[in-house]
């Protein structure tokens, strides 16, 4: 029954190590779900919140065709200026309700091995027999 009580303490705490890594695990992915989605909507601010402003208008005149070409074709593009908005991207500390796992300290009943040697069992019971 010792000896169960010993197998169930260590059973115990390596249950309670692996639950520690689990939390830690978890932490991590979400700080990284987190992370990447923080990045996905400042991905989209920066693609939303531009200030585009035309500077120059454009102009496509199409070349026209019969059997032979009459006029040549001028193409002008319009230009823009992109102000993109700034972002910063960093941390901060919020407060948020984590579970923790406590351990304690107890007094229990464990098996105890003991080894006699073949000479210290000879010499205790030559000591015996000289008695």
């Amino acid at each position: 029954m010792t000896a169960s009580v010993l197998l169930t303490n260590c059973t115990h705490e390596h249950v309670e190590n692996k639950i520690l890594r689990m939390q830690v695990k978890e932490t991590l992915m979400r700080k990284t779900t987190i992370t990447i989605a923080g990045l996905a909507v400042t991905a989209s601010f920066l693609l939303a919140g531009c200030d585009v402003e035309k500077t120059q208008e454009g102009n496509v005149t199409m070349p026209k065709y019969e059997v032979e070409k009459t006029k040549e074709g001028n193409v002008t593009l319009p230009k823009y200026d992109v102000t993109a908005p700034s972002v910063v991207v960093g941390t901060t500390e919020k407060q948020v309700e984590v579970p923790t796992v406590t351990t304690e300290t107890k007094t229990i009943t464990v098996p105890v091995i003991g080894v006699e040697t073949a000479e210290d069992k000879k010499a205790k019971e030559k000591a015996a027999a000289g008695k």
